[in-house]
């Protein structure tokens, strides 16, 4: 459907798509990983209740995992 709204061709490969220099679309797994890795990286520096409940939650997992 996306490479028919670009007029290519239905044989065209899927890599296409992924090469930046031809054209600028972003696969949405990688635009979700990337706001869900941006969530992350906000929620440990927070300074507030929500680092406090990260950094508890994340010593929990540590211990549950014998990693500490």
């Amino acid at each position: 459907m996306f490479k028919n709204k670009l007029k290519f061709a239905r044989t065209a490969p899927n890599a296409i798509l992924d090469n930046s220099y031809i054209y600028g679309y972003r696969n949405p797994y990688e635009n979700q990983l990337q706001a869900k890795i941006t969530n992350f990286c906000i929620q440990l520096n927070n300074t507030g209740i929500l680092g406090r409940i990260t950094e508890i939650r994340l010593k929990l997992l540590q211990q549950l995992l014998w990693c500490s």
